[in-house]
């Protein structure tokens, strides 16, 4: 605190970024961590320097300092330098009837209604008193998670924010967005020109399906998916080929028409945590995705089978160059190659199961297996191969799925004249045949190269959103108890990690 003070107090003119991350009873050492008697406290020394605060993010696992929280932003005063307002509450809640009975007073009222430089909002576990808070417009960033319907943004609000957000970049909802209420939403689209980025996270399929027949985005280039729990097919067909809006629907934004196609014509970056969908679905959806360059393999679950579509059948037979002077080696089956043919991610009480009770007589080795040399990549990847899946990937980050699935995809690629360039594989999976195919591609003096991460901010993100998991753990009776947690984040007291 002493060190804060003089901070503070040496900064003068300069803005300030604050990070108030409490802890919960269980987790705090007095004099080492901020809980219920610290956090007044803290705030009594910043709140006379409101006027420089550049960034607010507030995390509270506590109710006792959420109502600490409250009370500090409803009667703080207006920021007006303030850019991002980041509000994250977690708690666990031990059974849904605890759960149920934290009922809280309705959100309170924060920054007196003014925060004329906000252009970043990140809400998690917190609502706000919408219709009295005029500073949600005119944003780029916009991070929704963990609502129940009862405490969400009603739709008109909802469709203000974002057209009246033309500069809107990054949209992510894990289990929000708009308020369901009466029979239906307005019909009208609305178009977002710059957004770029878009995360999906713990959505129901009917609520997304009606969500996105409202939405034009045409210049996503980074889509994150995390779903699972139903069957995701029909959301994958849209995205892959979406109706033609009826004639009396009218776009809010009166951007000028593009033609049909996919929902995202120039996506860049695929990043898939959890799917549930047909295999026939998926597969339909990868075709559509001609411009993808950068995939994400994370740790979740993909349905069983679905990893195998990045390397479909169709492929599976052999490949010889009709240049009859530079012959590469067929593509082995990539199943046959290792065994596995339904793919869950290790570690998630899954298992790899094999085709061939004997791998040594019934599957080709990596080890023995003729590859394509690099010096080939180039006249290969000329050729036409109709149908491969994402046939302008360059990068692939892999974490959670086994390092046999590896190989048997950068053989996969190889094969088809299509080979990653670079390949971001996280150290557990740095086994003897990865380093000796890594070790390959380094000799060969080609594009092909293997990076190795350990440590770093997918891991963080990961325990961000378990952390936000717990706090979702009855997502029944959370409602009850996001609005007050929530209205503790109106004052403020969740606060959300960094983007």
């Amino acid at each position: 605190m002493d060190r804060a003070k003089h901070y503070l107090q040496r900064g003068h003119r300069h803005l300030i970024d604050i990070l108030v991350d409490t802890c919960a009873l269980e987790e705090h050492t007095p004099g080492y961590t901020i809980f219920r008697e610290e956090f007044m406290p803290v705030f009594y020394m910043l709140i006379p320097y409101i006027k420089r605060w550049r960034s607010l993010s507030l995390k509270v696992r506590d109710l006792k300092c959420k109502v600490g929280a409250r009370t500090a932003l409803s009667t703080c005063g207006p920021a007006p330098a303030l850019e991002y307002l980041k509000l994250w509450h977690v708690e666990h809640w031990d059974s849904p009837e605890r759960l149920y009975t934290q009922i809280g007073p309705p959100p309170v009222v924060v920054f007196d209604k003014s925060l004329p430089s906000l252009k970043h909002i990140n809400l998690i576990g917190v609502n706000l008193p919408w219709k009295h808070s005029p500073f949600l417009e005119d944003v780029s960033s916009i991070n929704l998670g963990l609502h129940s319907d009862n405490v969400r943004i009603p739709y008109d609000l909802w469709a203000h924010m974002l057209s009246t957000s033309p500069d809107l970049a990054k949209l992510s909802l894990h289990y929000s967005g708009p308020r369901m209420e009466g029979p239906d939403w307005p019909s009208d689209v609305i178009t977002l020109p710059n957004l770029h980025e878009i995360t999906l996270k713990d959505l129901d399929l009917t609520y997304l399906m009606e969500l996105f027949r409202r939405l034009s985005m045409p210049l996503v280039s980074r889509l994150q998916l995390q779903l699972s729990g139903s069957d995701f097919a029909p959301f994958l067909q849209y995205l892959a080929d979406p109706p033609a809006p009826p004639k009396d629907v009218k776009d809010k934004t009166q951007a000028k028409e593009t033609a049909r196609g996919s929902v995202f014509p120039v996506l860049d970056t695929l990043v898939i945590k959890a799917l549930e969908c047909s295999a026939e679905s998926f597969q339909k959806f990868l075709q559509c995705c001609k411009t993808v360059k950068k995939l994400e393999i994370g740790k979740a679950k993909i349905g069983d089978g679905l990893l195998e579509e990045l390397m479909p059948k169709q492929h599976d037979e052999l490949h010889v160059s009709q240049d009859k002077d530079k012959q590469w080696a067929p593509l082995h089956d990539a199943r046959k190659l290792t065994g596995v043919t339904s793919l869950v991610p290790s570690g998630s009480g899954s298992r790899e199961s094999s085709t061939d009770s004997d791998l040594s007589s019934s599957s080709v080795s990596l080890s023995t297996a003729k590859t394509t040399p690099p010096s080939e990549y180039s006249s290969l990847s000329s050729r036409p191969y109709p149908d491969i899946p994402l046939p302008e990937l360059h990068t692939v980050r892999w974490s959670r799925f086994p390092s046999e699935s590896l190989r048997s995809y950068i053989q996969f690629r190889r094969a088809r004249g299509r080979p990653v360039k670079c390949w971001v594989v996280h150290e557990r999976l740095r086994d003897a045949e990865m380093e000796a195919m890594a070790d390959e591609m380094r000799k060969s003096g080609g594009d092909e190269k293997i990076v190795w991460f350990s440590r770093n901010d997918e891991e963080e993100e990961e325990e961000e959103e378990e952390a936000e998991d717990e706090g979702s753990e009855y997502d029944e009776e959370e409602s009850y108890s996001e609005d007050e947690v929530e209205d503790a984040g109106e004052d403020g007291d969740d606060a959300a990690d960094d983007e």
